[in-house]
């Protein structure tokens, strides 16, 4: 049995920061301390629940203490897609990032696949959930052929996330397999938070507007899978429609210089983390005060 992990809220600074590594193939990220969200509650440097500060989360033997997550995507518009029933065909690169310490940025490793995946949009989705605009599945996913400098070492179960993407065994939850679509637009007209210490999805939208970029969907998880239970991602994401819920998990962005449509996921298209999942052996989430 995998031990538990929870997951804690990162700054917007840090959101983009790292998404903007990413996509440029830079290792580096910009440092964040918890002061920068000072708006949502936190207190800076302290070991109080709920406080993100690295010190009050062990390290172990690989020095690892968090996990973030990132993919660049390529889409090409199906021939058969029409107006209302639109599906995008994807090929992509998805990061999982290990850190030592989120406050100075220090990156342990990455691990490197290459997926392929579809998007279907409109009445091309199948049982989308209430409000969802899209649906990313992801039909087939490998480690990275390529060398690189950064790759991860073969890491023990106890932090080694990869199985949310690569897992093809049903009784494992592989939580980024599937993922519903969510207009950013839809969730600032309805004022809705992305997490419970107060994020709102306009925060979110203006965050990148103010990096020159264009976020516009939210990519949702299902709030019965791992993360969910294990990590207990709900006690901090905000669920949406409480029917069938999703939590938060990806923000979906563009640079709109370089990739001026893409609703659709067409063109270059990247995902960026929400949040990080904090391994060891603590139980259980820290809310947010």
């Amino acid at each position: 049995m995998r031990p538990s992990y929870h997951a804690t809220i990162l700054t917007l600074s840090f959101v983009l920061g790292l998404s903007l590594g990413a996509c440029a193939g830079d290792e580096s990220s910009l440092p964040v301390d918890d002061d920068d969200s000072a708006a949502l509650g936190d207190d800076d440097d302290s070991a109080a629940p709920g406080d993100d500060d690295d010190s009050a989360v062990p390290l172990n033997d690989h020095g690892i203490r968090y996990v973030t997550f990132a993919a660049t995507l390529d889409g090409i518009p199906e021939a058969t897609s029409t107006s209302g029933s639109e599906s995008t065909m994807l090929s992509g690169h998805f990061q999982f990032i290990y850190w030592s310490d989120i406050d100075a940025a220090t990156i342990i490793c990455r691990q490197h696949f290459r997926f392929e995946a579809v998007a279907r949009f409109g009445t091309a989705q199948s049982n989308p959930c209430n409000g969802c605009g899209g649906q990313l599945s992801v039909m087939s996913a490998g480690p990275d052929d390529e060398s690189h400098e950064d790759d991860c070492p073969k890491l023990p179960t106890s932090i080694d996330l990869s199985f949310l993407l690569t897992a093809n065994d049903i009784t494992v939850s592989a939580d980024f397999r599937e993922l519903s679509l969510i207009s950013l637009d839809r969730l600032v007209d309805s004022d809705w938070q992305v997490s419970g210490g107060g994020l709102g999805a306009d925060e979110v939208e203006q965050g990148y507007l103010e990096a020159g970029l264009d976020a516009y969907w939210i990519a949702m998880v299902g709030s019965h899978g791992w993360l969910s239970g294990k990590a207990a991602l709900g006690d901090v994401a905000s669920p949406w429609d409480s029917l069938a819920p999703v939590l938060p998990m990806f923000v979906a962005y563009r640079n709109p210089a370089e990739n001026s449509a893409g609703w659709a996921l067409d063109g270059r298209c990247f995902l960026s983390t929400l949040w990080a999942v904090r391994v060891g052996e603590t139980l259980g989430a820290d809310p947010l005060p």
